[in-house]
């Protein structure tokens, strides 16, 4: 296809001088070990029956190549002092500890349990933490006791748990104690992370180390992390826990303008969104109008977009009009709505009457219904009645199940009997069936016996529709048993996903035991989740043992994706080693799967050589996936170097594809770069390919300006597969706005598929709108056929309704009688 050049000279100029970067967020925010130092939840450990490596002494380091720090490193601490528990009243007071009532009191009182130890007694309780059955406060109870041993000797701790044989655990504790460390000695703490060999475990480490100075110098921490290239690694990921955010916010809170200027040394993408969030939160608190300005100073894209939610958060509470007006000064397709949805939570817990009396002002619309979901999601702990009272405002059926959920969810964990004696009032249907689901998590997370007796009193569909909630805590604490009950269930693709679910938490706790189970099990949907579920597990704690595991599984699909599971895990933590692993695997398809995962991981490091590599596979279908992994891996860390890598390619398919793919991930980054780029690309299926992909991406992030570039394109099959990307895209976040511009459209071939994109989008919430406007579809077989699938879909949610409206409508006899049938 080819564009007239003045018209997309122009209409790039035109959306250049509002484009700017944007990037979807994909931080998890640190949790917090206590007000001051950021704690990572740990991950569940493995078989806590599984022969445990000796203690490991300060003068025996188990890391290959790290020599061991003297003991005298450490610190006294005044936890030395204290005197040690006779060994029978250690084990009381954990057992005592795991019968704490309710059950969301027992990690806390672990917690305290740990941090009265002597640090002469955590050896001894580490022995009897293995032994807890729930996988979760056995962890939590493993990291807590680590960190008190930090208390008193952390070269003994840390060399102890560099012995232990479970990754996970193994990872966690050592991000646990180097935290402890740092608190106490950050030089000797840091001194050790920078000993240990290049690649992930340092980055780690160094991060870890980080993450705790950032509340006693974030300015030091922050140049900790630039030293040691932890920034932007080229040995590992790049600070997947959102340090430099964490460090960025807690400088702020001392000198906001010194923490934005160093946002200059963050490369562009989430890391430098998530800290421009962090800094704007901080700065709000101590200046508002100051932050404001600021926030309102930076370039449009998604760091503007989190800055101002971040500062509507802020305010929320204290300010709310305030914050509710920049609020507003987002588009829908920025996230207007979770920004008013922020705002008006925080109002309505603090002043509910002043909230409510807001949202009943605004003009019918997403902004008034989200709104009021927040207002209900706030009086849920309260006032039940009332916030379902606000529930049923809602008409868009989405957004109102949504809020319901939240409602009998919250109201279950307060007083479950009366949420479950109102679910039980509603109709048999598939939103009854999420409701009975939240009143069953909720409930068996505080009392799980009582859970399960409510559950057996309830008729046999509604058990179907309760058993995920029930059967999640139950195989935590009871797995054999809940195995017994999920096969007990009649044959379905629910029961196979309850068999998932029990062998996810089976094998936290005992992975050896739910293998052996799982390999029992008839052939089937149902052994395959499971079998999926235990080496997805096995492997985030020992690869080496999930691989040996799966490869006894006969050749096919199940084992290569399995095989594939395993090494995306393994390289997270050993590109060499998961590499190595993956080339000796016998069959194609298993081992194709393996190095497309492994050389994702791979790009993170060394693109060039992991892309070098890619082409000396056989050029199959199978392994095309591993090519295309490593470049949009590339393009989002550098896409000019992406790109003038694949551009030397011999011309052909494999370039075409790969310029797609880059073209792709830069539109994610900077899509007014990547139109620039894909439009001076030789016509061919290469291009229309790349352009197609960077208007998809560039519709999520900026649709207006997408749909401006699409209205260049001549007539074709490029244009019409561009607005229906444009229209999709769109109507997720704007549907008002969407269906605007579809009026601008011309009549026929542009805007039939316009709405048949938006009507298929917006059926799930609305789809008394979605048939008003399928029903303008020109083309007569087209718009039946438009007609047919979105009321088939609310036949799914709402069939009185929908009932009522496929018998008065203009769909063929035929079609109606196909859509009524029982």
């Amino acid at each position: 296809m080819r564009w007239p050049p003045p018209l997309l000279a122009a209409a790039l100029l035109a959306i250049g001088a509002l484009a700017g970067i944007l990037l979807d967020r994909q931080f998890v925010r640190p949790s917090q070990h206590s007000a001051e130092i950021p704690y990572r939840d740990p991950n569940p450990d493995s078989n806590p029956r599984a022969k445990r490596p000796p203690t490991p002494t300060a003068s025996q380091p188990t890391t290959p190549g790290v020599a061991p720090i003297p003991a005298r490193a450490a610190k006294s601490n005044p936890a030395a002092s204290v005197a040690s528990l006779p060994a029978g009243d250690l084990a009381a007071r954990i057992q005592s500890a795991l019968r704490e009532s309710p059950a969301d009191q027992r990690q806390g009182t672990l917690a305290e349990l740990a941090a009265s130890l002597a640090p002469a007694d955590v050896p001894a309780a580490l022995a009897h933490a293995r032994a807890i059955p729930q996988a979760d406060l056995r962890a939590s109870f493993i990291q807590y006791l680590l960190a008190r041993w930090a208390d008193g000797d952390p070269v003994a701790a840390i060399n102890h748990a560099q012995g232990l044989s479970n990754l996970s655990e193994r990872q966690n504790s050592i991000r646990s104690i180097l935290e402890t460390w740092t608190a106490s000695d950050a030089p000797a703490a840091s001194a050790w992370a920078a000993r240990l060999p290049a690649g992930p475990a340092r980055i780690q480490a160094i991060q870890a180390v980080a993450q705790t100075l950032a509340t006693l110098d974030p300015q030091a921490a922050f140049e900790l992390l630039k030293q040691h290239n932890a920034l932007r690694s080229r040995e590992g990921p790049r600070d997947p826990e959102g340090v430099a955010e964490l460090i960025l916010g807690n400088w702020a809170a001392q000198d906001p303008a010194a923490a934005s200027r160093a946002l200059n040394e963050l490369p562009a993408g989430p890391q430098r969104d998530g800290a421009i969030s962090s800094i704007a939160s901080q700065w709000a608190g101590r200046d508002p109008a100051a932050a404001t300005a600021w926030v309102q100073s930076l370039p449009e894209g998604n760091g503007k977009r989190s800055a101002v939610q971040a500062v509507c958060a802020q305010l929320g509470a204290t300010n709310p009009k305030t914050a509710l007006e920049l609020a507003f000064t987002l588009s829908p397709a920025q996230g207007q709505l979770d920004a008013v949805n922020t705002v008006v939570s925080q109002w309505a817990g603090a002043d509910p009457n002043a909230a409510a009396a807001w949202v009943k002002q605004l003009p019918e619309g997403r902004a008034k219904q989200a709104a009021a979901g927040s207002i209900a999601t706030a009086l849920a702990q309260s006032d039940p009645n009332a916030a379902l009272t606000w529930a049923q405002s809602i008409t868009a059926t989405q957004m109102r199940q949504n809020t319901l959920q939240n409602i009998v969810s919250t109201w279950a964990a307060s007083d479950p009997r009366a949420a479950a004696a109102y679910v039980q009032t509603q109709p048999a249907g598939t939103a009854t069936t999420s409701l009975l689901n939240a009143v069953a998590s909720s409930w068996a997370v505080t009392d799980l016996d009582a859970a399960t007796a409510w559950f057996k009193t309830l008729p046999a569909p509604a058990q179907r529709d309760a058993a995920q909630g029930i059967l999640y805590q139950l195989a935590q604490q009871r797995p054999e048993q809940a195995a017994d009950w999920a096969l007990s269930l009649p044959t379905s693709p629910q029961r196979n996903g309850l068999l998932g679910t029990v062998a996810a938490q089976w094998a936290q706790a005992d992975p050896d035991a739910a293998a052996a189970w799982a390999q029992k099990l008839p052939a089937g949907q149902g052994q395959r989740e499971a079998l999926q579920s235990i080496a997805s597990q096995m492997a985030s704690n020992d690869p080496q043992a999930a691989a040996k595991f799966v490869s006894a599984l006969p050749p096919g699909n199940l084992r290569a994706d399995l095989i594939g599971n395993i090494a995306a895990q393994w390289a997270g933590v050993d590109v060499e080693g998961a590499m190595n692993w993956a080339r000796q695997l016998p069959d194609e398809p298993s081992r194709a799967r393996a190095l497309t995962e492994v050389s994702q991981q791979w790009a993170e490091s060394d693109a060039p050589a992991a892309a070098a590599f890619a082409l000396t596979l056989p050029r199959n279908e199978a392994n095309h996936g591993a090519l295309e992994n490593i470049l949009v891996t590339w393009a989002g860390n550098d896409p000019t170097a992406a790109v003038t890598w694949a551009t030397q390619l011999p011309a052909g398919a494999q370039r075409s594809q790969a310029i797609a793919s880059i073209s792709a991930a830069w539109a994610e980054q900077s899509p007014h770069a990547a139109a620039t780029f894909v439009a001076s690309l030789p016509n061919g299926p290469g291009r229309n390919e790349a352009v197609q992909n960077v208007v998809t991406a560039w519709a999520r992030s900026e649709p207006d300006k997408a749909a401006l570039w699409v209205s260049v394109f001549p007539a074709g099959t490029a244009r019409t597969d561009a607005l229906t990307s444009v229209a999709s895209q769109w109507a997720q976040q704007d549907p008002a706005a969407t269906a605007q511009w579809i009026q601008t459209l011309p009549a026929g071939a542009d805007r039939d598929p316009a709405i048949g994109s938006y009507a298929q989008t917006v059926a799930a919430s609305d789809p008394a709108n979605a048939l008003q406007w399928a029903a303008t579809i020109s083309n007569p077989e087209t718009r039946d056929q438009r007609l047919a699938a979105v009321a088939r879909n609310w036949l799914r949610t709402d069939e009185p309704a929908a009932t009522t409206w496929i018998q008065q409508s203009q769909l063929p006899a035929d079609v109606k009688a196909r859509l009524l049938k029982k």
